[in-house]
């Protein structure tokens, strides 16, 4: 309360010592940075005239300096209170955020882009087989988390789902019931699973948007690795009903980007690609797409889907909500297919062939909901994510996941 002598112990602290920190901007000796003895402290946000005094408030003003981090820490160059008091802000909170799947596409777009990194705990296959429900559980009880971001799943390209059927059926729904399941269980406050636009039906209407999930049944080239994704949004669905659960599904687009799988055969279309044109160029040999190059993709590139889902834990709680570029911005495979081979600069050898399957022609998306609620995200040009994932790619060939 405004007046009181509230103050906040520091971590490891014995009861009945006495912290230092009174109020934002206060120095250990009770007084306020440029004020008077005895005068009020407070701060103002951009623009507001509110006063914030005492450490009661702190954590509201520190929840609304999050965004404003950057902006605080240059008006009060040589502060050195400021990181004390956001990190005080996440301790006071107490948020745990457990990302599985962390080695892969997204979850190193999320460890790349993220300034503090000291409330996510980062899970891969190393830390527990999720497909385990005992070790799933292990997984919970050491961390108590207190929200998920759940990117762990079994994927691959279009061959790789449809000559490993089983796989991507039995892999998919295990880890997806253990989590969302231990996520009720032990009280994750918000979760948010990621799902894709390529398991919705095959014989729709155009765009797709968060509703038309169950109109039809997935095109057949992947159809298991889709029905495990479509129980995963059911149970989430579940959960919300029956218990008020905070569970979230994401649905983003076709993504690429650095620390993909660029294998040839199970890797997505833009690494197999990339890594094929790589091989193509080195051993002075045709660059062959398989296909006719004609199926319409929207491309993400990773660290674009990486800030929108960080937006969406702390900004909304829409059921599901798809992630994806404008659907003017649809292009097709021989599109991106020329800007890899621009890259190698080997756009003369490049071909297509109508031999192999295109898998579903189009998966087009509606993203009106997500930019009704974020119009001015800006999404990275497709010639600059190409760019930028190439040159990943080839100064990381060595340890690159091929």
């Amino acid at each position: 309360m405004p007046g009181s002598k509230a103050w906040v112990k520091s971590l490891g602290q014995k009861p009945g010592s006495k912290a230092g920190v009174k109020s934002l901007g206060q120095s250990p000796g009770g007084k306020s940075r440029g004020q008077r003895p005895g005068s009020k402290a407070w701060v103002k946000s951009p623009g507001s005239k509110a006063k914030v005094k005492g450490l009661g408030l702190l954590v509201i003003k520190c929840h609304a300096y999050q965004s404003q981090r950057t902006w605080f820490q240059t008006q009060y160059k040589g502060f050195i209170y400021v990181n004390l008091f956001y990190k005080l802000y996440n301790l006071i909170q107490m948020k745990k955020v457990l990302i599985t799947g962390s080695s892969g596409l997204v979850g190193k777009a999320i460890q790349n882009i993220l300034p503090d990194k000291e409330q996510y705990i980062f899970i891969t296959s190393k830390d527990a087989d999720l497909t385990d429900m005992s070790e799933t559980k292990r997984l919970f009880e050491k961390y108590k988390p207190t929200h998920v971001i759940h990117l762990a799943a079994c994927v691959g390209g279009l061959y790789k789902n449809m000559n490993n059927k089983v796989e991507m059926l039995e892999q998919n729904l295990l880890m997806n019931f253990n989590i969302v399941k231990c996520a009720h269980d032990y009280k994750v406050e918000k979760l948010i699973a990621c799902l894709s636009t390529c398991i919705f039906p095959d014989k729709t209407t155009y765009p797709i948007n968060e509703e038309m999930l169950h109109d039809g049944p997935p095109h057949n080239s992947n159809d298991c690795y889709a029905y495990a994704k479509r129980m995963l949004e059911i149970q989430c669905n579940a959960y919300r009903e029956n218990y008020g659960d905070n569970f979230i599904c994401v649905i983003p687009t076709n993504i690429y980007g650095p620390y993909d799988n660029f294998n040839l055969e199970d890797g997505h279309v833009i690494p197999s690609l990339i890594h094929k044109c790589y091989l193509a160029k080195k051993e002075g040999k045709p660059f062959i797409v398989r296909g006719t190059g004609k199926p319409l993709r929207q491309f993400i590139y990773s660290e674009d889907l990486g800030k929108l889902i960080l937006w969406v834990l702390e900004n909304t709680n829409e059921r599901s909500l798809i992630l994806s570029v404008d659907k003017e911005d649809e292009v097709t495979i021989e599109h991106m297919a020329r800007l890899i081979a621009k890259e190698f600069d080997y756009e003369n050898n490049l071909f297509f062939d109508a031999s192999f399957s295109d898998g579903q022609y189009k998966k087009t998306a509606d993203n009106s909901k997500l930019m009704s609620l974020y119009n001015d995200f800006d999404f990275i040009a497709h010639e600059e994510g190409i760019k930028k994932t190439v040159k990943w790619f080839t100064n990381n060939y060595e340890t690159a996941r091929k």
